[in-house]
């Protein structure tokens, strides 16, 4: 039963995420290369995150547990490399920005980009780190 509930909850979710996307995506008159860029993403992320929840659906009708020790092993380790991404993903675009605005004399970074930038890194090193971690050991 808990399996259940956390399978349909993860399929709430994604379903929520993309039906904001798309209700953002009708309503924004101009959309930017940048806002493109951030949208293309995030979805890459969704899909990500449909996939794991995909494969707990598929363990959870052949009798499997969806989650288990190997299971739990795999996602505290690719949280460990998405954590490590955030970090120097935050130090590495705040030098990108410095490097950009000095020595190219381009636009600063708003702090909603730079933040962004770091949080679309790190999840997306978590899905891909999640997902050939568990293909690796299974």
């Amino acid at each position: 039963m808990k399996d259940l509930l956390r399978i349909v909850i993860g399929f709430c979710v994604v379903a929520a995420v993309l039906g904001t996307l798309c209700v953002y995506a009708l309503h924004a008159a101009p959309i930017e290369f940048g806002e493109i860029l951030l949208i293309a993403v995030i979805l890459i992320i969704v899909v990500g995150a449909a996939a794991i929840v995909w494969q707990r659906t598929k363990d959870a009708k052949k009798g499997l547990p969806t989650e288990d020790e190997r299971s739990l092993k795999t996602a505290y380790k690719a949280g460990y490399y998405a954590f490590i991404v955030a970090i120097w993903s935050a130090v590495g675009v705040n030098w990108i920005d410095i490097f950009i605005t000095e020595e190219l004399g381009g636009t600063a970074l708003t702090l909603s980009q730079g933040t962004g930038v770091v949080v679309l890194l790190s999840g997306l090193v978590f899905i891909i780190g999640y997902l050939w971690l568990n293909k690796r050991t299974s």
